[in-house]
C-alpha cells in the first residue's frame, strides 16, 4: 500500500506544481514539472530508487519558486507536503524492501502511515494558516520565534524516540 501511496504522492506533487506554474502561464516550466512528474511516477524504479532525494529537492525548489513569483499558493504547499510523504515513503519503502514482509511488517507500516498522514495533516493545516495570517515582526522576534519552534521539535522528537524505547 505504501508503495501506491508513494507513486501518487509524487504524481500530486507534480500535478499541483504543474496548476501552479499553468495559471501563472508559465508554460514551459509547467511543461518540465510534468515529464519529471511522469518519470519519477511511472519511469523505472531504479530511476526512483537512485533520485528518491532528488525529486523532494526539485519539486520543493519549483513551489518556493513559485511563491517568489506570485504564483497561487495553495497548489504550491500541496506540492511540497506531497513532495515530503513522497520523500517519507520512497525511503520508508527502500528500508521495508530489505525485510520479508509479515503482519509484523504489516503493522508497522499501518503506524507509519498514521503518523505521516497526521503529520502532513499539521503541516498542511499550518502552512495553510500561515499563508492567510499577516503579522509584521522584527528580525529579533523572527529570531526568537525560530529558536522556540527549533527547542520544541527538539523535545518532541526526543519524546518520540523515548517513546519507540518505552514500546518497541
Amino acid at each position: 500500500m505504501s508503495t501506491r501511496l508513494c507513486t501518487s504522492s509524487l504524481v500530486l506533487a507534480a500535478c499541483a506544481l504543474v496548476i501552479a506554474y499553468g495559471a501563472g502561464n508559465l508554460w514551459g516550466w509547467a511543461v518540465l514539472i510534468a515529464v519529471l512528474g511522469i518519470l519519477g511516477g511511472i519511469g523505472p524504479r531504479s530511476l526512483r530508487i537512485k533520485f528518491g532525494g532528488v525529486w523532494l529537492i526539485v519539486f520543493v525548489i519549483a513551489a518556493a519558486n513559485g511563491m517568489i513569483n506570485g504564483l497561487p499558493a495553495l497548489p504550491l504547499v500541496v506540492a511540497a507536503v506531497a513532495s515530503l510523504a513522497y520523500w517519507d515513503l520512497d525511503g520508508f519503502n527502500q528500508r521495508l524492501s530489505r525485510v520479508d514482509p509479515s503482519d509484523a511488517t504489516r503493522s508497522l507500516e499501518k503506524s507509519h502511515l498514521r503518523r505521516l498522514i497526521l503529520a502532513l495533516s499539521l503541516g498542511l493545516v499550518v502552512s495553510l494558516m500561515a499563508l492567510s495570517i499577516r503579522i509584521d515582526l522584527s528580525m529579533t522576534w523572527a529570531i526568537l520565534l525560530g529558536m522556540v519552534i527549533v527547542i520544541s521539535l527538539r523535545l518532541g522528537i526526543r519524546a518520540l524516540q523515548h517513546q519507540k524505547k518505552l514500546y518497541p
